[in-house]
């Protein structure tokens, strides 16, 4: 709503972003913390879950940091500034990698913090966040799979294996690499080569005349992005972020070869292949039983 209220005038758009934020402040706690949703049992009772997801908090945060750029409006800063600082606390204790009441530590909850906190640091000029924003950011790079040999891993993340969570690593890195600071040593290239490695690995999950034919509807499946090499169905989330990181980059890559894959000898080619046959069956814990970035609130257990 922010962004189709710059993009048109109309500020009916603006009022829509108001009335979802005030009611986003509703569900903030003291101390920053954001309940993830609300219940409404049987009796027609409502009762807040006490679980929290660093998904809908990063996303809450974003939100009155985004508002408050655009009204000014003191209410949006300082819940976003509880919020924020619950986050740069958290942060302080355990480190960048980061899991919540729905996950163990993974890198698409610990990319939720680093963009909501950008987007505080940005909306208030805030230069000690925005230092812990790409301390984080280079943390959850060194967790990036650099293996060229392993074209099943390769510039992907440990846990990190659909789509979607892969073009929101891109968009996120994205948005990094294009603000990036004022001397910073290498102009923020190691930001650029992650974005890259996803690249190649959206490329690889994108339905093409080369692998469509396999579906239902070939001609309605070309273009899409699917979930990961079990899952072949299309998510509008997978597309969108996809596009979004294909937006911010594609004018801005270096020229000549992006990526270089050699092919290993075929004894190693054949280790490989035995090894990313357990993988696809959830051999090293791939798959999160919640389900990597699906709606959490849908899972009946939390481990």
């Amino acid at each position: 709503m922010i962004d189709l209220h710059a993009f048109t005038g109309d500020p009916a758009y603006l009022d829509a972003a108001r009335l979802a934020a005030d009611w986003l402040l509703t569900m903030q706690g003291e101390g920053g913390r954001v309940a993830s949703e609300l219940r409404l049992d049987a009796d027609g009772a409502w009762s807040v879950t006490e679980q929290e997801s660093l998904l809908y908090t990063g996303q809450v945060l974003s939100a009155l940091s985004r508002l408050y750029e655009v009204t000014d409006d003191p209410r949006y800063r300082d819940a976003a500034a509880r919020t924020a600082g619950r986050l740069a606390d958290r942060v302080e204790r355990e480190g960048c990698y980061l899991g919540d009441d729905y996950r163990q530590p993974n890198p698409i909850s610990s990319s939720w913090v680093v963009l909501s906190l950008f987007d505080f640091a940005h909306a208030g000029d805030d230069p000690a966040i925005r230092k812990l924003v790409y301390d984080c950011a280079d943390e959850l790079l060194t967790q990036q799979i650099d293996d060229p040999a392993d074209v099943y891993r390769h510039g992907r993340w440990q846990a990190s294996l659909s789509s979607s969570g892969n073009g929101w690593l891109a968009e996120v890195l994205s948005e990094l690499y294009l603000d990036c600071p004022r001397g910073d040593g290498d102009g923020c290239a190691r930001f650029q080569d992650a974005v890259v490695l996803l690249f190649r690995l959206l490329m690889q999950y994108t339905y093409s005349p080369a692998n469509s034919f396999m579906t239902k509807n070939p001609a309605m499946a070309e273009g899409g992005l699917f979930w990961n090499p079990q899952e072949r169905y299309v998510r509008t989330d997978s597309v969108c972020h996809a596009m979004n990181a294909y937006v911010f980059m594609v004018d801005r890559l270096p020229a000549g070869v992006l990526v270089e894959l050699p092919e290993p000898p075929l004894a190693e080619r054949l280790g490989l292949a035995a090894r990313s046959g357990r993988v696809a069956e959830g051999y090293d814990g791939e798959f999160d039983r919640g389900a990597e970035e699906e709606d959490e609130l849908a899972a009946e257990t939390v481990e």
